[in-house]
């Protein structure tokens, strides 16, 4: 009767114990011991968050700015991010600070957060229980996933995505007293629950849009099989309201893209073979520790050549998933409450044939579009409906709540263990480094000397365009926007990179004779964008009219005459 009692107070107070899981979350990231005004991240695409969140702190928007693309203009329009819910999430974060480093180590407590949230409160509406809400929240951000796309992929690292979608469909399949299909329909939509999760999934990308409408219709198509083909109407109806709030989203730079004339970044078909998941990756975290032997290093050398290693959940969770698939008929009881199970299983079925190369998302990328390229980004779906069919069968296998916890705690501590404290970590790790100390040395040096000479308008070489360009020998173009990064607020100085592809300037500033008419006072060299020669040519064609400010091994900085 006490045990009945003490479980019954645990379920009155949920609200409290998301609280102490959301905490545990965090210290267990490590953010104990992150500084918040360094970056954790620098180069790549994590440029993308830094220059967005430098565009709300420095003009109070999100998709233009004037400080860059000089002389022409600007745009993230033309590279869409229909990221609605992620971008709400960093405007939070910009609100009380005017360093991008800081806004962006905030933006990761607020999506680790909602995450865990997202997953606890899926979580608690399968199954009403503390202990499998509490750790397998955890359990369901301690993966690879999360960890690797953390390193620059920083809004798919916001999967709260995946759990809602769950939610959704949980709530299809809730039995509803009515005749008529039509007003089960109106009763379902009118949930509360419904609605959020149906703009959580519509503005969270492309990637989780398209992944949640997968699972979506696999599911009601599943249950509906079954024995209630009324689900097929609700899911027909999400899914038609998700495509028509994600294309209100999307219109705007759509209508940007088409007014200009401009392509959307370029993605192939066959893009799929290099970042799909592979069955060598379920074990690649974990080699990091040991040393196998020859025969399976070799193996292991087989594993994705881009992305695609993240995709299984670590290796205890992966290794119950599998065997979940293989084994249904033995493992799972037939039972009135199992319809939810075998479409989740279905679904994971699904996930892996999708994702896996030469699979089913080649046939997507060729037939539908290649924007999707990278299937393996159903990770987290997967991962939730790995936790949920394991959190079902714990449930149905001890019963007794004590038991459950201890066997949820101790699998997450094996799962999870690789990636405690990888926040601080990865922090560390890129503070301590040598490049970095290079990189910001030189960085602050050339800012140092842009302000003490006064200089308002900076070209930058090689010329680049925006959005999307190949690197120029060991060059990315996105790096060209680090100095306007580290350059406190407020700043009267501009700069070239970020003119779009189609601007009449961008053609004009190939010649050197031209950046005194278009107003450019300085002129910064990244010299790994050129080989030796390439930089002997280019100081033939400016130092008749330019003199050095600053010069390392990494950049050169000039003013014109």
């Amino acid at each position: 009767m006490k045990k009945r009692a003490l479980q019954q107070q645990h379920c009155k107070q949920p609200l409290l114990y998301a609280f102490t899981g959301g905490i545990l979350a965090l210290l267990l990231a490590g953010f104990a011991s992150v500084d918040f005004s360094l970056p954790k991240t620098l180069w790549g695409d994590h440029t993308f968050l830094l220059v967005l969140a430098k565009n709300l702190m420095s003009h109070g928007l999100l998709w233009e700015n004037s400080d860059i693309g000089r002389p022409g203009g600007f745009s993230m329009h033309a590279f869409p991010f229909p990221d609605m819910s992620q971008h709400a999430i960093l405007w939070l974060c910009t609100l009380t600070t005017k360093n991008p480093f800081q806004a962006s180590n905030y933006y990761y407590v607020l999506v680790i957060l909602c995450t865990y949230w997202s997953a606890f409160f899926a979580l608690w509406k399968s199954f009403q229980n503390i202990l499998i809400s509490l750790f397998g929240g955890i359990l369901f951000l301690f993966v690879p996933y999360l960890v690797i796309r953390s390193h620059g992929h920083d809004y798919l690292t916001a999967y709260y995505a995946a759990p809602w979608t769950y939610i959704v469909c949980f709530m299809m399949t809730k039995q509803v007293t009515t005749n008529s299909p039509v007003r089960e329909l109106a009763l379902f939509l009118r949930n509360w629950e419904v609605l959020l999760g149906i703009l959580i999934m519509s503005l969270s990308g492309v990637y989780y849009l398209a992944f949640s409408l997968m699972l979506i219709c696999i599911y009601s198509f599943v249950i509906a099989i079954i024995d209630r083909p009324r689900i097929a109407l609700k899911g027909t109806v999400v899914v038609l309201l998700c495509l028509i709030i994600f294309s209100i989203a999307m219109y705007p730079s759509m209508h940007f893209i088409s007014t200009n004339n401009l392509d959307l970044p370029s993605r192939f078909f066959m893009e799929q073979t290099l970042y799909a998941t592979k069955i060598s990756d379920l074990l690649w975290t974990w080699t990091q520790y040991f040393s196998p032997n020859q025969k399976f290093i070799d193996y292991m050398r087989d594993r994705s050549e881009r992305e695609g290693y993240d995709f299984w959940p670590g290796l205890p969770l992966s290794i119950f998933s599998l065997a979940s698939i293989l084994f249904y008929p033995l493992w799972w009881k037939e039972r009135e409450d199992t319809k939810s199970i075998k479409a989740i299983l279905i679904f994971m079925i699904f996930s892996i044939l999708y994702s896996m190369p030469y699979g089913l998302g080649l046939l997507f990328n060729a037939l539908v579009t290649p924007v999707i390229r990278s299937q393996a980004r159903i990770s987290p779906f997967f991962t939730f409906g790995a936790i949920l069919l394991l959190a079902h069968q714990l449930k149905q296998t001890l019963r007794d709540n004590v038991k459950i916890g201890c066997v949820l705690f101790l699998l997450t501590l094996i799962n999870g263990w690789p990636y405690f404290g990888f926040y601080s970590l990865h922090q560390n790790q890129l503070i301590g480094s040598s490049t970095y100390q290079n990189e910001e040395k030189s960085i602050q040096n050339v800012l140092k000397a842009i302000h003490s000479k006064n200089l308002k308008q900076i070209v930058q070489l090689p010329i680049e365009a925006w959005p999307e360009a190949p690197s120029h020998h060991a060059f990315m173009a996105y790096n060209h926007w680090l100095p306007y990064i580290f350059d406190t607020l407020p700043s009267s100085t501009s700069w070239s990179y970020g003119m779009m592809r189609h601007a009449p300037e961008l053609a004009i500033l190939f010649n050197a004779k031209n950046f005194l008419p278009l107003g450019f006072d300085g002129i910064l060299i990244q010299k790994d964008g050129y080989n030796a020669q390439e930089l002997q040519a280019v100081y033939a064609t400016l130092m008749t009219s330019a003199q050095t400010e600053y010069e390392d091994s990494s950049r050169h900085l000039l003013s014109l005459h």
